[in-house]
């Protein structure tokens, strides 16, 4: 998908911030990687969610319960 590669950084981003201690951080970058998911599914279709940690593989995102 044209946009994959912001959910990478955002996987890079909230990896180093938890092995670095700043939780507050990691979560509102968890926080933000489910926006950006949210408006990917939106407009462009399914996309994939990107596992915790630096340099993470992608896998299939599961679908939201509502």
């Amino acid at each position: 998908m044209q946009y994959d590669w912001i959910l990478d950084v955002l996987a890079d981003l909230r990896g180093f911030a938890r092995m670095n201690g700043l939780a507050e951080l990691a979560d509102h970058l968890d926080q933000a990687t489910l926006v950006a998911l949210d408006e990917m599914r939106r407009t462009h279709g399914a996309p994939t969610m990107p596992d915790a940690g630096l340099n993470a593989s992608a896998k299939p995102l599961p679908q939201k319960m509502t």
